[in-house]
């Protein structure tokens, strides 16, 4: 079964579930209206914000096929409620270009006892950018300070980070360390490709920051990361700790040409720390890890063709 053929089924039980639920469902569309539009699939909205901002917690907002950028699309804020999100179309149609701003900001923040539960179904992130100089602390694209945070289906691709001091840490992706203990972010079927992470840097028998793709709580499953560059943006005295993922459960991977240079790698069966090929995975936690190929070379096994999405 292809990756769309599932799509199309998902998309189908969605509508069937619809059906026996109470959610107020919200409809959005580049060629909609913020300001006449009433979030009908007929008179659809033309941002993501403001469907947001309209719904309330259990709602299911559709998003129509296109591509959706500015005001409204970026830098997306959504406290205290639990949403789900769904394109109509699938990830090559439905495109977020959040035009060199932050894909989500302040997300997800505000009262740490509430238990949000978000998803993403079927939509490409691309064009997301952030800098940040914080000292000793880390900041990312995508960043979780409670509740679930789900991503299925998508792809997310040149999206870039870069850390503008030497302890700074950057991410595409993290949970806020010290959060509670339901916090989790969620990855499944998803395509990571050609994203920039500018990192933090290292000074020799001292310290310094880092960065990845990934730092965070939660599992990532079936899911490709591929061609991403992780690199020190701050400094050039020292590589800083480079990341493809970290703190996360990560099975049935393809993890492939991402050049971390040697990043350290976390054996969780001897529980000690060494150093392997480009796109290895690191992990303060002891937690399992499935690849089919984490060296980097230009060779896939037969396995990985189980993997849902392949790059093309």
């Amino acid at each position: 079964m292809s990756i769309n053929q599932t799509y199309i089924y998902s998309i189908a039980a969605v509508f069937f579930h619809l059906s026996l639920a109470s959610a107020t469902t919200y409809w959005v569309s580049p060629s909609g209206n913020d300001s006449t539009g009433n979030g009908s699939a007929s008179n659809p909205y033309a941002t993501i914000q403001k469907a947001i901002d309209v719904s309330a917690s259990g709602d299911l907002i559709f998003i129509k096929a296109g591509t959706y950028t500015g005001a409204g699309n970026n830098n997306l804020v959504i406290t205290n409620k639990s949403l789900m999100f769904w394109s109509e179309s699938g990830p090559n149609q439905t495109i977020i270009d959040a035009g060199r701003a932050k894909l989500i900001t302040g997300s997800l923040s505000g009262d740490w006892g509430f238990t949000k539960q978000i998803t993403f179904h079927g939509v490409t992130s691309k064009n997301g950018y952030m800098e940040f100089g914080g000292d000793w602390t880390f900041d990312s694209l995508v960043k979780l300070d409670s509740g679930t945070l789900g991503f299925y289906d998508c792809t997310f691709r040149e999206n870039e980070t870069k850390a503008t001091r030497l302890t700074s840490h950057t991410f595409l992706f993290s949970t806020t360390e010290g959060a509670p203990t339901n916090t989790e972010l969620l990855l499944r079927n998803c395509l990571i490709v050609s994203n920039n992470i500018g990192c933090g840097g290292w000074v020799t028998n001292a310290a310094g920051g880092g960065g990845g793709i990934i730092n965070a709580a939660g599992q990532i499953d079936r899911s490709t990361l591929i061609n991403n560059s992780i690199y020190t943006s701050a400094s050039l005295s020292g590589l800083g700790n480079r990341y493809v993922i970290n703190r996360m459960r990560a099975t049935n991977l393809i993890v492939w040409s991402n050049n971390t240079l040697a990043a350290p790698y976390w054996n969780a069966a001897s529980r000690t720390t060494t150093y392997n090929e480009p796109s290895a995975v690191y992990s303060t936690h002891d937690v399992g890890f499935s690849f089919v190929d984490i060296k980097g070379t230009n060779t896939i096994y037969a396995s990985a063709l189980t993997n849902l999405p392949l790059i093309s």
